[in-house]
């Protein structure tokens, strides 16, 4: 052994016989001289080593020289463009690692808590994520322990060449084209062990795709956005997948799985709402029950450790990924479980998954299964993939050559393997029957036990039968202060080579130099945290897919709940030149002023009938006028009102007050003032009766007039002026509006004669200076009140100003159901005239939902939009799996010729 050999000793403990190999090494050598002086464990100056390269034969180097097969150095499956790493923060892989636990297996979760009980349901989910843990441990110790000694015949005469005798190195090496995972079973169990992990892990993703393809159709049928062919409903979330699975690495996934997360939560989050709608906090108030049955729901993260691993972007941290994936997963599954169990206890006893305990036509419950999709949708690749690094791996290497020199798998090959693969499983899922796919549930179920909770424990219990010591303890880690002294040692070591000595500053104080030069504070140095967020093309693919996602399912979901909206319309009377004519005829009122003075000639009757394929039009069903060619939106006529007039207060009087012409009418005030307040639609519409389909009226169902306001504006912009007052009287006899004031000897009430409501009850009331004003009451007195005034509900409604000049306003609302084929018989007597302006009338009954009337418009632009970012997301993801460019790259730069 060479002189500088022990400086490398303390960096490979476990196969000292390496160092020889290690000291031809200059560069090496080189660094560990550096390390050397510092304090921290063999294993921290080796992964500062390892990470101060970036590139792959570094990282190869480095691997040779501890003594184990590292990922860079065995796999022939690597990521170029990440440099040999994937990209995955920890953050992205504890979503990943989150989202490989969590599917549409916990909307079983419920009834595990409903059998096992709340205390044991939390206490076994805890074990089993305690045992998830401890397997994976056992893979990250067996990934870092070196190669062991024992070696096969055949490997023999291959050991020795020309660079001398065999190293520990090049021992019962794996061969090329093998995940993480493989090359454990390799040092563990040889090439049966990888022979069984291959079709175990083979049979999992298989099982698991296809049911995750089975389950999506399921998800599609119970929702209105079926097409009735299993082909059709698969043809989106497919695409999805697709296109996610021909991702380089489980890394590249790591946003999406958030979105899938996010989906999950949004799921539960539904069904809680469904839950507190049902009972509200009661069941939080029972009595807890508890059971001796320990559910079984975790799934194994640990099988899925090497593919993980090899997206990091900082593999060291796997860890503590593990630590934090497993953590939300336990901590969502007993809020899952025991929080929706406790919601819908005191109506419903789950026996199954919870989609059972939701209303099947209610669209909480079809958001919950489209949802339920776009999970589904985003978890397939996470299984997809490392089948396709599985069967990748093999294939490369065999068209790479034995020494499997190819660095990560080509696009094509990436195509050719895994898109295959998500077809044949769809086509296996829409062929397979029901009973089938319980079987394939329960193979995967059963292969994903014993590959996440069995091997990685025996594989442990192996290697450390083989190689006691060659095992560590505990997975080393590179936080902390271990990592900061190699650092501050390569500071010294530079200025000790360069003949320089550290400079130690004066103690004594220098007076401050006068000095433009801001404060040294977070806001003037600009230092204050800031989200800055570079939008390369996954955050742009990401944006495009999502907004398909959604728009494409909303605007399906509002056709289908506009075209489910009744609508009944009738025009009573039409002067437009090219629009539609009149329905009805004797309700015509021409141009004639005078109408509402009228006796007869201007009372019809309007009958409707609601189609017998309709559905029942559920209350309030709201009956609205409409006008044609009636331009409230002219700026003359929007602002010919004043606001201070309309709160009760004086109006004040100016030369270019906004009510003119409609301020006075010689001496007498008009109040309110403007155009707006003196055009008010004053047809009166009353509801004569409903008749059901059997011809028996249907009781109760009077045309409510009240409510149709807003509140805010009834509150903070209409009042009574100043100085109103009004009274009931006892009875009709006793109501005298003559009666005199004491004090002043004047009228004490400004009515001529009582007001009469519609329930016979009678009022005498006051208007300020009433012989010199003209009161809104006294211009329309077939549908304003004197006790309502400006407050009357109608006037309010119309006060707010339409933007077109074809609109409708709401009258009023029935508040029972009207069932198909029942004809509804309005009263209409006209007063309102539209011939000058040749115009039209028109009587509007419907139902509404969440987004307004009968629009279908509005879903087709949802669903267009929708097609259009999806179509976009889809070519740019296409574009980025086939030729990527990498960001920032200077390569790309052109600089201007002189």
């Amino acid at each position: 052994m060479s002189e500088r050999s022990p400086l490398l000793v303390p960096l490979v403990p476990h196969s000292p016989e390496c160092a020889d190999d290690i000291s031809d090494d200059d560069e090496f050598l080189k660094i560990s001289r550096i390390f050397s002086r510092g304090n921290a464990d063999s294993y921290s100056l080796a992964e500062a080593y390892r990470s101060s390269f970036s590139t792959t034969t570094a990282r190869r180097s480095v691997s040779r020289r501890r003594g184990i097969n590292s990922p860079t150095d065995d796999d022939d499956i690597t990521n170029d463009d990440d440099g040999g790493r994937g990209g995955a923060t920890v953050l992205q892989t504890s979503l990943n690692v989150a989202k490989i636990c969590t599917g549409t297996g916990t909307l079983a979760l419920p009834y595990a808590s409903e059998v096992g009980g709340l205390l044991f349901n939390a206490i076994g989910l805890f074990a089993m994520g305690a045992w998830n843990y401890y397997s994976a441990n056992c893979l990250l110790r067996c990934a870092e322990c070196p190669p062991t000694d024992r070696r096969d015949p055949e490997e023999f005469d291959d050991d020795f060449d020309d660079d001398g005798p065999p190293t520990s190195t090049r021992r019962n090496r794996p061969p090329p084209g093998m995940t993480a995972y493989g090359r454990v079973a390799w040092r563990a169990s040889g090439p049966v062990g990888v022979t069984a992990l291959d079709s175990l892990m083979l049979s999992v993703f298989v099982g698991i795709v296809i049911a995750c393809e089975v389950a999506m159709m399921s998800f599609i049928d119970g929702t209105p956005l079926t097409t009735g062919s299993r082909r059709l409903d698969l043809l989106i979330p497919n695409a999805v997948l697709i296109a996610l699975s021909c991702a380089p690495d489980v890394g590249f996934l790591g946003r999406y799985s958030g979105i899938g997360l996010a989906a999950l939560a949004a799921s539960f989050a539904v069904i809680s709402w469904q839950g507190f709608r049902q009972n509200g906090c009661d069941g939080f108030r029972r009595p807890l029950v508890e059971s001796d049955l320990w559910p079984e729901t975790i799934s194994a993260a640990s099988s899925w450790f090497g593919v993980v691993i090899d997206s990091m972007a900082e593999p060291r941290h796997i860890n503590l990924s593990l630590r934090m994936g497993l953590l939300m997963v336990y901590v969502g599954y007993v809020v899952i479980s025991n929080g929706i169990r406790i919601l819908f206890s005191p109506s419903y006893v789950f026996d199954g998954d919870v989609l059972q305990a939701m209303p099947s036509a209610w669209i909480s419950s079809h958001l919950v299964r489209l949802l339920m999709t776009l999970v589904l949708s985003v978890t397939a690749p996470l299984i997809v993939i490392p089948c396709g690094e599985l069967v990748e791996g093999k294939l490369v290497t065999m068209l790479g050559g034995e020494d499997g020199k190819r660095k990560h798998t080509p696009t094509r090959t990436r195509v050719l393997v895994r898109v295959p693969f998500c077809l044949t499983c769809m086509v296996l899922s829409e062929f397979v029957p029901n009973g089938f796919v319980h079987l394939v549930s329960f193979i995967g179920s059963f292969c994903g036990g014993t590959t996440g909770l069995v091997l990685p424990p025996l594989f442990c219990l192996q290697l450390s039968m083989i190689s006691p010591t060659a095992i560590p303890s505990v997975v080393p880690s590179t936080e902390g202060s271990a990592a900061a002294a190699p650092a501050n040692n390569v500071v010294g070591n530079a200025a000790d080579r360069a003949g320089q000595q550290p400079a130690i500053a004066a103690a004594a104080p220098v007076a401050p130099a006068a000095s433009r030069m801001p404060s040294d504070t977070a806001f003037t140095q600009q230092r204050i945290r800031a989200w800055q967020p570079v939008l390369d093309p996954r955050y742009v693919i990401a944006a495009f897919l999502m907004i398909g996602i959604v728009f494409i399912p909303t605007g399906i979901v509002l056709r289908n709940k506009s075209n489910g909206l009744v609508s009944l319309h009738t025009i009573y009377e039409s002067h437009l030149k090219d629009g539609p004519a009149a329905d009805v005829t004797g309700c015509e009122i021409g141009n004639n002023p005078n109408a509402m003075y009228l006796d007869g000639g201007r009372t019809c009757k309007i009958r409707m009938k609601v189609p017998d394929d309709a559905e029942t039009m559920q209350p309030p069903v709201m009956v609205h006028y409409e006008l044609y060619n009636f331009y409230q939106n002219y700026r003359k006529y929007v602002t010919s009102f004043d606001i201070n007039q309309l709160f009760g207060l004086s109006i004040y009087e100016q030369s270019d007050h906004p009510c003119e012409p409609l301020l006075k009418i010689g001496n007498i005030t008009i109040n309110p003032c403007g155009l707006i307040a003196n055009t008010l639609f004053n047809d009166v519409i009353t509801l004569e009766s409903i008749v059901g389909p059997d011809g028996e009226v249907i009781p109760n169902a009077p045309l409510v007039e009240s409510g149709i306001a807003w509140e805010s504006d009834l509150v903070w912009k209409y009042r009574q002026p100043v100085g109103f007052r009004s009274e009931q009287c006892p009875s009709c006899d006793l109501c005298d509006c003559d009666e005199v004031d004491d004090e002043t000897g004047g009228a004490m009430w400004s009515c001529r004669e009582p007001f009469v409501d519609a329930d016979g009850n009678c009022f005498k009331y006051f208007y300020p200076d009433d012989d010199t004003t003209l009161y809104l009451y006294e211009t329309y007195p077939m549908v304003v009140s004197p006790l309502d005034g400006v407050t009357n509900e109608h006037f309010v409604v119309w006060m707010r100003t339409a933007a077109l000049s074809h609109f409708r306003k709401l009258y009023g609302y029935i508040e029972v159901p009207i069932p198909p084929g029942s004809v509804l018989t309005f009263e209409i007597m006209a007063n309102f005239a539209v011939q000058r302006n040749e115009g039209a009338k028109a009587l509007v009954v419907g139902n509404n939902y969440a987004f307004g009337g009968k629009n279908h418009w509005l879903g087709t632009l949802f669903v267009a939009g929708g097609v259009i970012s999806a179509t976009l997301g889809l070519m740019f993801l296409a574009k980025e799996m086939t030729s990527p460019r990498k960001l920032g790259d200077r390569a790309y730069l052109r600089h201007k010729e002189d």
